[in-house]
């Protein structure tokens, strides 16, 4: 059984249940695209690790900000549910439309996500991933992924950002760099902040489109 709030009601329903409603809303037909986005960013890492600045290009296109995230969690649902973590939504149905390449944003939440899963894994309290979009100040949406596990480095909440910073025994420290960057290239921000009681929270904000304004 997994717990999530689908049009802001909580219920309780099964996982596979959860992954329909989501794929309904958002079909899934990424798994290529996804693929590309992966060697795209592996071969940003190598020109990062001899030294080169790497302007990511943005092939933008006009999306739906509900559609997103949508898609990555319905792609990591059962994978969440064999690790008994529990996924809470509270996405706005309301949102106006975005522009943005779309490949290159699933990639950022994808990234988003798997820290959070891979930060619960010792955990031995509740397990719970938790998105959450709704609309910002400034002509913006504002996307929150949430985890309950360790938490970020204690006073380097900005430092994880830095290219080759890590705190996994084998990470890469590449993932967050590149994703603030992919970010900052559509005009948004990413950061992180602690979760309370405990865990970590990232935060990105996209602007909306001009022609999406009220």
């Amino acid at each position: 059984m997994t717990t999530a709030v689908l049009e802001q009601e909580t219920v309780t329903v099964p996982v596979e249940e959860v992954s329909a409603r989501l794929m309904a809303a958002a079909p899934v037909k990424q798994t290529r695209s996804i693929t590309v986005a992966l060697a795209f960013l592996i071969g940003c890492v190598a020109l990062m690790m001899t030294g080169f600045a790497v302007i990511l290009p943005v092939f933008p296109q006009r999306l739906q900000a509900l559609g997103l995230g949508s898609e990555m969690l319905a792609l990591m649902i059962g994978d969440m549910s064999r690790r008994s973590i529990a996924v809470r939504l509270e996405l706005a149905e309301d949102l106006p439309q975005i522009t943005g390449d779309r490949v290159q944003l699933q990639q950022v939440l994808m990234n988003l996500m798997v820290n959070g899963i891979d930060a619960m894994k010792d955990s031995d309290g509740t397990r719970e991933l938790a998105v959450k979009s709704q609309r910002a100040e400034k002509g913006q949406v504002l996307v929150s992924i949430s985890d309950t596990g360790v938490g970020l480095p204690a006073g380097q909440a900005d430092r994880i950002f830095n290219a080759f910073f890590t705190t996994k025994p084998n990470g890469t420290g590449m993932g967050l760099r590149i994703s603030r960057s992919i970010i900052e290239a559509h005009g948004g921000r990413l950061w992180a902040s602690d979760n309370s009681p405990r865990g970590a929270c990232f935060h990105l904000t996209l602007p909306i489109r001009a022609d999406s304004h009220e």
